[in-house]
């Protein structure tokens, strides 16, 4: 199968309109944060990967109510 890169993930969502400028930026620190949790385990708290899930789902959210 190919590997979905998600590092492009927020300009796409940005170029397509699904998400602004913030929202887009907001989704590039989230993806950062996946590397961190992947690769530096003690580096993510419960509290952040929280933090992180909440701002994920709203992004999830503006994604699917912003395309057609």
């Amino acid at each position: 199968g190919a590997y979905f890169s998600h590092k492009d993930l927020p300009a796409q969502a940005k170029a397509e309109g699904a998400l602004d400028i913030a929202n887009s930026e907001q989704l590039e620190f989230l993806e950062g944060q996946r590397v961190v949790a992947d690769y530096y385990v003690d580096d993510i708290t419960a509290a952040r990967a929280h933090e992180c899930l909440i701002s994920a789902e709203r992004i999830v959210a503006l994604i699917e109510r912003n395309t057609p």
